[in-house]
């Protein structure tokens, strides 16, 4: 890296010069970098147990593995590598510490390109998260024609937002070949309006995160299934609200940053990085928890069909079980006797025996049109 004038020496210059009263310490200085290290460690091996749980059972039950599964190993391989890399600065560049407390030589072309790359693993991670979810979704609620159309609309925004984002940070952050200028210039010069759309993704994962535990909740909650077990299958999808409330508070983080124009980019984002770090993980493992959450397709479907109804067809068949089968042979030798058609009389009587069977056990096939109407 050039430097502009000579005798300049980074190794004992810091990286950023000192608030008034404070001075530089090279030696034993302040750190928070413990912190998204513990984090780190705690949501690495949830992560891996509930991903293999996931696949254990797919493979146990024999059923075919899907377009969510799929994505949903993609994502965790998308959150092992931003850990890597979020490990990488925190260990080797003073991640961590004050930029007046590591000296200038650390601000170096590896550096400011780890900070590239986490900045934009991290949309990736929450873009596939979000999509293995919604997919997961549509496996689950495709019976509902709202949930469907309202689940691909929002997958389809997902993607198209964090694409567009990620597109902009390479573009805008990344040194034009045969440029003079040295890659810490240039992310110098994007630094500006890298904080801003940090803050645009805060707000949209923000929004996306309460729609995507509206759609579930909204179908769960009127389903006719016991308070207990409605509850447990609620507080599975409730368990994304954790997401949700480090998203707002990641965002909140951001904006501060954002107002105060805070030059400390190695101190001041550690705390939004812990907080996605729990919201990715939470995130990721809802995917498993929903997989198998006490509710089927077939549940969602039936929950707009009518009850069965009790008075008539229930009287009919009542009745019908008090008639013995003696009665019924006395009955019809009675009016064979008496008419000479007695077999259609005690056939007709038999028949409506049997057909009320059939109609009360049958009443939501037909409802839906799979046994068609006798002509």
């Amino acid at each position: 890296m050039a430097y502009y004038y000579p005798g300049f020496d980074p190794a004992t210059t810091p990286s950023m010069p000192p608030p008034e009263g404070i001075t530089s310490n090279f030696v034993d200085p302040p750190s928070i970098a413990y912190i998204p290290k513990a984090a780190m460690s705690t949501a690495l091996p949830l992560i891996m147990l509930f991903m293999c749980l996931r696949l254990y059972s797919r493979v146990r039950t024999g059923v075919k593995f899907g377009a969510d599964d799929f994505i949903c190993v993609a994502a965790a391989a998308c959150i092992v590598t931003w850990f890597a890399l979020l490990l990488i600065k925190l260990t080797q560049f003073y991640y961590g510490r004050h930029r007046w407390d590591y000296p200038m030589s650390y601000d170096n072309d590896l550096f400011v390109n780890l900070n590239l790359a986490t900045t934009v693993l991290y949309p990736a991670c929450a873009m596939l998260t979000k999509a293995s979810l919604l997919t997961l979704y549509l496996r689950i609620f495709h019976t509902t024609y709202l949930a469907n159309r309202a689940i691909y609309l929002c997958l389809a925004t997902v993607i198209l937002f964090y694409l567009t984002t990620i597109t902009y940070l390479l573009v805008r952050c990344t040194p034009h070949p045969g440029s003079s200028e040295g890659i810490l210039f240039a992310m110098a010069d994007c630094a500006w309006d890298t904080a801003v759309l940090v803050f645009v993704q805060g707000l949209f994962g923000l929004t996306s995160d309460c729609v995507m535990l509206l759609i579930p909740m909204s179908l769960v909650l009127p389903l006719n299934l016991p308070r207990r077990r409605k509850f447990a299958v609620a507080a599975t999808f409730f368990t994304g609200f954790l997401a949700v409330v480090c998203e707002g508070v990641s965002t909140w983080y951001y904006y501060r940053m954002m107002h105060n124009h805070s030059p400390d980019f190695t101190w001041e984002p550690i705390k939004p990085d812990v907080l996605a770090i729990v919201e990715v993980s939470v995130g990721h493992n809802e995917n498993t928890e929903a997989k198998s959450p006490g509710i089927s397709s077939e549940q969602v479907a039936n929950q707009q069909l009518p009850e069965i109804p009790g008075g008539q067809l229930t009287g009919l068949r009542s009745f019908m079980q008090r008639v013995s089968p003696s009665q019924r042979i006395k009955r019809w030798a009675s009016n064979r006797e008496a008419n000479k058609e007695g077999p259609a009389n005690a056939s007709q009587d038999v028949l409506l025996d049997d057909e009320a069977d059939v109609v009360d056990l049958d009443y939501h096939e037909h409802l839906r049109g799979n046994i068609r109407s006798p002509v």
